[in-house]
């Protein structure tokens, strides 16, 4: 959720990649901004791994010139099925906050960006998918 975290990281990054895992992700249960006033899980769980992705772009295109191909995997939920994105609110400006709203409202933009990401960086050869991780045993 710290933009200027990603962004140095980002700056600092000057290898080819092959695979980006965007795993960080909160569970809160009240209201909680970042410093920008972003809502806490949608900043964690969706806009840091935006930033990250896009940030790494040309650097996973290189990877995908490599080896023939780079891929984004987000790791979301099936509580993306629970809520859409409501663009004109996305940090609970507007209306009351609810934590399992939000939650979703983050999964279902991780997975909505790997539709995009895939349909706009496959000419580089970079595929992005959000996945659900499942029952682990």
């Amino acid at each position: 959720a710290d933009r200027a975290s990603v962004a140095r990281f980002v700056v600092a990054w000057r290898e080819p990649l092959h695979l980006l895992v965007n795993n960080a992700g909160v569970v809160t249960g009240g209201l909680a901004r970042t410093r920008e006033g972003w809502e806490w899980q949608f900043a964690t769980n969706h806009l840091g791994h935006f930033a990250l992705a896009t940030g790494l772009r040309a650097s996973l295109a290189a990877g995908a010139a490599e080896r023939g191909g780079a891929r984004v995997v987000a790791v979301s939920s099936t509580a993306h099925m629970r809520a859409g994105v409501d663009f004109d609110d996305l940090h609970f400006t507007h209306r009351a906050y609810d934590p399992q709203l939000a939650y979703a409202r983050s999964k279902t933009a991780n997975s909505l960006f790997a539709v995009e990401a895939t349909r706009r960086w496959a000419g580089d050869g970079i595929v992005a998918n959000a996945v659900n991780p499942g029952g682990v045993a």
